[in-house]
């Protein structure tokens, strides 16, 4: 579910979940006033690692935070531990690629993904 602005993402899971801004800044180690900023979209979304102690905790699937902080900051954070060399490959050519691809590649890309 893409939103288009993080912050107000992050404050609709928080009030879904009932917590307070008070303890999900506890709970990710940032002050209250910090996220405050954050949802009232005054500062970027926060790092990938807090992103997902914030999903965690509001009980919401880790990658919808990911892909609105992406989406908020234009880029996509991928983790290339991945113990498949070819994995690996895969997604350092796709990123090297990605300015070039053309409309069709694109489509052709996100087909494959789908299946």
């Amino acid at each position: 579910m893409l939103v288009g602005n993080f912050g107000r993402f992050m404050r609709s899971r928080r009030e879904t979940a009932g917590v307070t801004l008070q303890s999900l800044a506890k709970h990710v180690g940032y002050s209250t006033a910090y996220l405050s900023e954050i949802e009232r979209g005054r500062r970027n979304p926060p790092s990938a690692a807090v992103c997902i102690k914030m999903a965690q905790y509001l009980e919401t699937p880790q990658e919808d935070f990911l892909e609105q902080a992406a989406l908020e900051r234009q880029y996509v954070h991928l983790s290339l531990t991945d113990d498949r060399p070819r994995a690996v490959e895969a997604a350092l050519m796709l990123a090297r690629r990605w300015a070039s691809l053309t409309k069709a590649q694109l489509n052709a890309i996100r087909k494959i993904l789908e299946e």
